[in-house]
């Protein structure tokens, strides 16, 4: 097994982590789905429960990429953390409907800043992959 201290490969995994825990939280407090009046729920109030399930899920498989020494395990784990990644970006509006307002919190905060976050992940964890399996020198 190639074990060294992989520094470039561990930067896309700090990305990784950062970008999923700032989803979990960012979900809750910032970018926030719609807050009806009437107190009911609509279906993106479960786009945002499962965007920082997504968020939480994205920063423990990061944190796995910083614990293991190994190159292959990292770009395992890195190719895990793309594809939801990619997940991740599709919850809102394609996977979960929002509302059919443009104008709600949900179509213009929660949608945009969840898909530009996961972007990042997605070519963090694409960087992680490459990173890894480069031969050492």
């Amino acid at each position: 097994m190639d074990k060294d201290n992989n520094r470039s490969g561990n930067i896309a995994a700090f990305v990784c982590l950062a970008a999923g825990i700032f989803l979990a939280i960012g979900v809750r407090l910032l970018f926030h789905a719609c807050i009806h009046d009437d107190g009911t729920q609509g279906s993106c109030h479960w786009a945002q429960q499962m965007t920082g399930a997504m968020g939480i899920l994205i920063a423990v498989m990061s944190f796995l990429m910083i614990l293991f020494r190994e190159r292959q395990a990292k770009a395992a784990v890195s190719a895990c953390v793309l594809c939801a990644g990619i997940l991740t970006a599709l919850i809102p509006g394609s996977i979960i409907r929002l509302c059919m307002m443009p104008d709600m919190s949900c179509n213009a905060m929660m949608k945009p800043w969840t898909i530009a976050i996961s972007i990042v992940i997605s070519l963090a964890g694409l960087a992680g992959i490459f990173l890894n399996m480069k031969k050492k020198a």
